[in-house]
């Protein structure tokens, strides 16, 4: 008898402890935010998994507010539960989330990240994007060495192309240059001739 007793107050003992440590690790998750992070459990007080706190939408794309903006609505409305909803801009949060890390990954195999450095143009920056290596296909050294390189080549070639072909400013014949002058000189010559003419009048 005494034992039996024993064996069920061992047995309630080990579930009570067993429901502590449930109670401790929920505790410990904390509860999710719609943008996928996760806060203590005390800003969960209904118990639903999703921390009571608000949302800035504006920081994604404007597809993804639109989307978010009409599920607002369905919940305002009672046509989705908080439950509901949150679960689906949760998925929206991930969806824009999953796209920038996919644009970020595509922009991180241009040149400089396809940010045009300085002192380049446009036009010689798409031609360092087509005289790289894919970086996947070769080794990161060889791949910035060669971006380097490119960098440096491609406005000097330029220059030199630029040079090459640029020609002097027209500075026009000797004649062009001399018809001021001389049209100067014929209207002092003129004003002398009327001078001395009109000394020769009045003697």
């Amino acid at each position: 008898m005494k034992i039996s007793k024993l064996l069920l107050t061992s047995t309630l003992a080990s579930s009570i402890a067993f429901v502590g440590v449930q109670d401790a690790a929920n505790a410990e998750e904390g509860a999710k935010t719609v943008w996928g992070e996760t806060l203590p459990s005390n800003t969960d007080p209904d118990g639903d998994g999703w921390a009571n706190v608000g949302f800035d939408p504006s920081v994604l794309p404007q597809s993804y507010q639109e989307e978010i903006k009409n599920l607002t609505l369905q919940k305002d409305t009672n046509e989705l539960s908080q439950t509901d909803y949150n679960e689906q801009v949760a998925s929206i949060y991930e969806s824009a989330k999953q796209e920038q890390q996919a644009h970020q990954t595509t922009q991180g195999e241009r040149p400089y990240g396809g940010v045009k450095p300085d002192g380049i143009t446009h036009e010689e920056y798409a031609e360092l994007e087509q005289n790289v290596p894919n970086p996947n296909e070769v080794s990161t050294e060889e791949y910035n060495q060669t971006v380097n390189n490119e960098t440096t080549r491609i406005p000097n070639d330029g220059g030199q192309n630029k040079s090459d072909v640029e020609e002097l400013p027209k500075t026009g014949s000797t004649e062009e240059n001399m018809t001021p002058i001389l049209g100067i000189l014929s209207t002092i010559l003129g004003i002398g001739t009327l001078i001395f003419s009109r000394k020769i009048h009045k003697s």
